[in-house]
């Protein structure tokens, strides 16, 4: 059974009930447009693991909810390429997200080094 729930009541607001032989994907779209049918209006999409895929942040987003769905452990996470920036003065801290780009800003502990992306891979004291 696939399921939109609402974490404040508990209660069931869409349901899809397929084989677990069955991709969960296609039916991310299918609850979510029947929960909004239903009147709620989710800020949030809370779900596992097996929803990590581009397509459903896309589905989530294209109905203006924010997606949060831990990592598969890909080799890319397993190298640690989801881990925070760091340089010299340490690991940067999460300073918001800009929802125009898609991406995350990241502070420097110190304020002393440029962003990322902007200082390239060494230069003021940037080590990733």
């Amino acid at each position: 059974m696939h399921a939109s729930v609402c974490v404040v009541t508990g209660l069931s607001l869409a349901w899809k009930v397929e084989t677990a032989k069955d991709s969960e994907l296609p039916l991310v779209p299918v609850l979510l447009d029947t929960t909004i049918r239903r009147g709620f209006a989710p800020d949030v999409c809370v779900m596992d693991r097996g929803y990590d895929a581009e397509v459903i942040y896309a589905e989530a987003e294209n109905r203006h909810m924010r997606p949060v769905v831990p990592l598969r452990k890909t080799p890319a996470v397993k190298a640690g390429k989801d881990e925070p920036p760091t340089c010299d003065h340490g690991e940067w801290t999460f300073a918001g997200s800009d929802a125009k780009r898609g991406a995350s800003k990241w502070r420097c502990p110190t304020a002393e080094c440029s962003p990322a992306r902007q200082c390239g891979s060494r230069r003021a004291g940037c080590i990733r």
